[in-house]
Order: structure tokens, then sequence, then C-alpha cells
């Protein structure tokens, strides 16, 4: 996945800045140095671009609501584990 900037890319891929990116809900956030909580961004920190919208509301509506799984269930379909299930929705239709 392309990020914003190369400052964005070289912190994520380093890990000794408290940044991280989940691609199962494509969310940027900064981790609370206690380790058990994170801080979701809007913007990058480095360039200042708006970064996309987080999908985690959308992600527990359908894991949680639709599909009726729990957060600690294992079992969740795989395609919800990664970005696959938002990716595929972002694919354009083919004719």
């Amino acid at each position: 996945m392309k990020h914003c900037c190369v400052e964005m890319e070289f912190h994520l891929n380093d890990g000794d800045v408290g940044v991280t990116y989940s691609p199962k809900v494509r969310q940027y956030q900064l981790d609370v140095k206690d380790g058990c909580a994170v801080q979701v961004i809007a913007f990058c920190p480095w360039c200042g671009t708006k970064l996309p919208e987080n999908l985690w509301d959308e992600w527990c509506e359908i894991v949680i609501d639709e599909l009726g799984f729990d957060l600690l269930n294992e079992n969740i379909p795989d395609k919800y584990k990664t970005d696959a299930w938002w990716l595929s929705k972002e694919e354009p239709k083919k004719k």
C-alpha cells in the first residue's frame, strides 16, 4: 500500500515512532505508551495530508450486526481479518 508521504512510510516501517496502520479497518493511529490503547489520527503528522476515513464502524456493522460475531470470536471469516473485505468493494466493476 502506498501511504501519503515518504516520512509516513518510513515511520510505519521503522517502528520507533508509535504510529501504526491497521489495514483491516484502514486506520492510522498513534499508539499510547501503555500499549493498551490507540489514538486514531485523521491527518498525517509529517505532511498534513488528510488520511482516508477509517472503516472501523463499517467493519463492526458488518461483522457484529450483520454476521453476528463478537470481537473476541476467533471464527470471524478470514476475509474480515484483513483489508480484503473493503478492497474488494473498491475494485471497479468489469463490464
